[in-house]
Formats: structure tokens, C-alpha cells, sequence
């Protein structure tokens, strides 16, 4: 029994997970560092795994100079070419502030509607994030002086707690587990916070070119459907991405290393759902 989440299937997680000890002074303490380093956690996902997703699913990681506006200007060309060239009928809009942007992926491939909903993910937390930078930044120090001290008193309190041997020896086991974890997640939060910060930085930048990478999809979306017949992210970056691109042992080099100790990511529109309605909503 425990609190956080594991995320045991990414290796650049941090594991907020919590167990129990049974010492109230201990337990709650495990209980702040878990709701912590989720909130650690839950940053990284939001502007590593999810980046690196959108380039993946946009082929976009195969750029020599890999750029997320180019993994945006494939995806509205897909929305465009799903539509035969008009891009207007995906039931488009576009908000710049908030930054919002609702699309109907129903009819879509699942992988432009997997891009959509890792769009959504990605600016979901923008407007926000600066501030829980600053909020979680201050909370490093204290966290991690608070578990440096009782790193060296946990024994003592667990001894002295009245358990009986078998509750004590997982309590030690326990206590020993969460302060490693909470060690590692402090360790990592400033490399988290350059990436959030990097992140947020390419967004300001990419977030007022929307409007124009819209109001230009159909120029290429029209040629993709009406010349190629084709309308998938993947096909449509093969055939109008000029943007110089590696060679095919750089990319299969490269996604063998990155796909390392993960599991494949499972789509919920792979097979089709019954909502296509997606919105991507800064909130």
C-alpha cells in the first residue's frame, strides 16, 4: 500500500510511489515528498514525454534540426489532407490566448488524432507552468534537507514506534525505499525545470505562428490528397518535408536507443472511438 505513482514502464521517470511505515511522523512526510515529486513528475511527462511524442508521431525526430513547429505544420497538413485539401472542414478553431485549438478528429487517422491529444498535454499546462517552476524549485531544499535528516533517524523512530518484528523490518525496507526515490526526484528537478523552461520558450515562440501554419495547410494538404492520395503524418512528412533530414541508420539507431527499457505506447484511437471531438485547451 503506498501513494504516487510508479511509472515503472519509463526509465526518465520519477517514482513519486510511497510505502506505508506505520510511524505517523515518517508517514507524513512520505506523504508531502509523494505529492511532490508527482508534481515533479507530472512536469516532465508534460514537456519531455510528450515532445518527444508529438515529433515521433509527426516523424519530425528524423529532422536533422529537429523543430516541434515543423511536427505542427506536418499535423495541420494531415488535418488538411484528411479533408481533400480543405482544412476548414476538420471544424477548426483557434484561440491565441488562452491558447486553445479545438479540431474534430473523428474521421482521422489515429495518429493525427494521437497528435492532437498530446497538443492538448503539451499547452494544457503552459500558462501555468511558470509559476509551478517557482513553486516546486523552492520545495527542493527543503525536501531534500528534510529526508537527509531523517535518513539518519529513521531507524531510531521505527524502533522505538512499538511495531512488532515483522511490521518493523518492512518499515525499515519501506523508509529506506521512499528516501531513495525522493533523493533521485531531487536530483533530477533541475534538469526538469531546464526542459520545462526550454520548452515554454519554443511554445512562445510557436503559439503566434499557428494561425499562419492553418491558413497555409491546404496548400499542401490539396497536393497530398489530390497527387498522392495520401493523408498520414508519416507519408505526408516523407513527401513535403524539405527540412534536411538524417539517413536511415541515424533514425534506426536512434529510435532503437530511445525506445530502450519502454514499453510501447498504446493509442485509445488506434481501433476507433465513439467521441472524435478533440479539444486542445491551455488551462
Amino acid at each position: 500500500m503506498g501513494c504516487g505513482h510508479g511509472k515503472d514502464d519509463n526509465p526518465n521517470a520519477i517514482k513519486s510511489e510511497m510505502k506505508w511505515t506505520k510511524v505517523s511522523e515518517l508517514d507524513d512526510f512520505f506523504k508531502t515528498a509523494a505529492e511532490f515529486l508527482e508534481g515533479l513528475e507530472d512536469m516532465r511527462a508534460s514537456f519531455q514525454d510528450t515532445r518527444e511524442e508529438m515529433h515521433e508521431l509527426g516523424h519530425t525526430d528524423e529532422l536533422q534540426d529537429p523543430k516541434l513547429i515543423e511536427a505542427f505544420r506536418v499535423f495541420f497538413w494531415a488535418c488538411s489532407a484528411e479533408k481533400k485539401g480543405n482544412i476548414i472542414e476538420c471544424d477548426l478553431k483557434f484561440n491565441l490566448d488562452p491558447p486553445s485549438v479545438t479540431v474534430d478528429c473523428g474521421s482521422m487517422d489515429w495518429r493525427t488524432w494521437d497528435f492532437s491529444d498530446a497538443f492538448k498535454r503539451l499547452i494544457g499546462g503552459f500558462t501555468g507552468a511558470p509559476a509551478k517552476i517557482i513553486e516546486l524549485g523552492k520545495l527542493v531544499p527543503e525536501i531534500a534537507e528534510k529526508a537527509k535528516d531523517i535518513s539518519t533517524s529513521f531507524k531510531e523512530k521505527i524502533e522505538s514506534a512499538g511495531l512488532n518484528p515483522f511490521d518493523k523490518g518492512r518499515a525499515i525496507a519501506s523508509a529506506g525505499i521512499n528516501l531513495t526515490r525522493i533523493t533521485e526526484g531531487c536530483g533530477k528537478a533541475p534538469n526538469i525545470f531546464k526542459q520545462a523552461e526550454e520548452a515554454l520558450k519554443e511554445l512562445k515562440e510557436i503559439i503566434p505562428k499557428i494561425p499562419d501554419l492553418i491558413a497555409q495547410a491546404d496548400e499542401v494538404g490539396k497536393k497530398a490528397w489530390e497527387k498522392n492520395h495520401i493523408w498520414r503524418m508519416a507519408d505526408i512528412f516523407e513527401h513535403y518535408q524539405t527540412a534536411p533530414k538524417k539517413t536511415k541508420e541515424q533514425v534506426k539507431e536512434e529510435k532503437k536507443k530511445s525506445k530502450k527499457g519502454k514499453k510501447p505506447k498504446k493509442s485509445k484511437h488506434a481501433k476507433g472511438a465513439k467521441d472524435g471531438k478533440a479539444e486542445v485547451k491551455a488551462h
